[in-house]
């Protein structure tokens, strides 16, 4: 549940930043987080 924190705020800001996020288990059985972003962030209206 909401708040922007967790793994569903970080997909969300990610993806305001023209990025990607993936997160689950890796062969290894430990858990990954990967984060993609543009080097020039897409910048929506209204955010400075």
């Amino acid at each position: 549940p909401g708040g922007g924190h967790g793994l569903r705020g970080i997909a969300d800001r990610t993806r305001l930043l023209g990025g990607t996020a993936e997160a689950g288990p890796a062969r290894d059985g430990t858990w990954r987080l990967r984060a993609r972003l543009p080097l020039k962030p897409v910048r929506p209206e209204g955010i400075l």
